[in-house]
């Protein structure tokens, strides 16, 4: 989870979701945005010196059909899950103390990010110059 996602007084900048939604806030898309980055790659650099001579790697993602961040079926499932995560944390058993399940309710449900498919080729094309890739979306049926 990102640095910053916090106001100054602790109060979540995005409250309720577990991605970055339709209400989130700039600072909480680019601090997650960062994050993935930084993470991903990281994740390339270390699949990349695993690599044979002529080896290859396959990466399979869930997607959005645009860059926008809170648009697609990737947001509307992840709004359902925070609605059930949010409805499990206010009923945190009685065995914590009252401090503890406002803690888990306030605050556990907002750290999750998923980035376009775009985003991913673009920065594995920024890092990774000279790998050759592929693309083959996959489209449900109707």
């Amino acid at each position: 989870v990102p640095q910053g996602l916090e106001s100054e007084q602790g109060v979540p900048l995005n409250k309720g979701n577990i991605y970055i939604a339709e209400n989130s806030p700039p600072q909480v898309v680019k601090a997650y945005q960062e994050q993935h980055r930084r993470d991903f790659s990281t994740f390339l650099k270390s699949r990349y010196v695993e690599l044979s001579v002529g080896g290859g790697m396959v990466l399979a993602f869930l997607g959005r059909r645009n860059k926008h961040p809170a648009d697609g079926e990737l947001s509307y499932l992840s709004g359902l899950l925070a609605e059930a995560l949010n409805a499990m944390a206010s009923r945190v058993p009685q065995i914590f103390s009252l401090r503890s399940r406002s803690e888990v309710s306030d605050r556990g449900v907002s750290s999750f990010f998923m980035p376009s498919l775009r985003w991913y080729l673009d920065l594995v094309r920024s890092k990774y110059v000279r790998v050759s890739m592929q693309l083959r979306r996959f489209r449900e049926r109707a």
